[in-house]
């Protein structure tokens, strides 16, 4: 995956997207990020909040994401089990600390980028890979947001079957082709060899060629 460019999964709980995640993780140099639905709380609250509220809100968001990753996680037959991130209590505070004091100095969306980018770099040190894949169900809903906040993306789409295709998914392919690939679920089932080593190949472009709707078109 070529250095510097975020790769994202999207989808229900029933579309396989963590299990996409997951095994795109089993490659020496990607560590799968799963279980970060802070990523797109986070995006929620630099949309609609500014000031004061927004960081209070940030804080209270990460002490909820603290506790939730001090709980058992879920039993999951997935290689790296129901819960893959790398953060613990210390590493989260201290850099939300980090953040609040930005946003006391008046910095907005590069400030909440860092912020994500040195939680992420901190679980990949630790995982001992170089790049990440970071799998949340609500991303596909806030792309111009998280497009906002890491321009360079790719984003996976894995749709559940005859799910109807996503009216502001369909327009953010539109405004920026080759960075939105809808992938869908039965592909999974009988090519996912094929359909991970597509998307590896498809991240690490840099200048992508438009993606269609389907895993198909991805690697025509």
């Amino acid at each position: 995956m070529r250095q510097g460019t975020p790769l994202f999964i999207s989808g229900g709980t029933r579309s396989r997207a963590l299990w996409l995640t997951d095994r795109i993780g089993c490659q020496p140099h990607v560590s799968p990020i799963y279980d970060a639905d802070f990523v797109a709380q986070l995006l929620w609250i630099f949309m609609v909040h500014t000031g004061e509220e927004r960081k209070r809100l940030v804080a209270r968001c990460m002490v909820d994401t603290v506790r939730r990753l001090e709980t058992k996680a879920p039993r999951s037959s997935l290689s790296h089990g129901g819960r893959h991130i790398h953060l613990d209590r210390r590493a989260i505070s201290t850099r939300t600390d980090e953040l609040l004091n930005q946003l006391d100095c008046g910095m907005g969306i590069l400030a909440l980028r860092e912020y994500i980018s040195d939680l992420f770099a901190h679980h990949c040190a630790i995982d001992d890979k170089p790049r990440w894949a970071c799998s949340s169900a609500l991303l596909v809903h806030m792309l111009p947001q998280l497009h906002s906040l890491f321009p360079e993306m790719r984003i996976v789409h894995v749709a559940a079957p005859r799910e109807n295709p996503l009216a502001a998914a369909e327009s953010f392919a539109a405004q920026f082709p080759g960075q939105y690939a809808r992938i869908e679920q039965n592909d999974l089932r009988w090519t996912a060899d094929e359909v991970v080593e597509s998307i590896l190949s498809w991240s690490s472009t840099v200048n992508p060629r438009p993606v269609g709707a389907s895993r198909r078109q991805m690697a025509a």
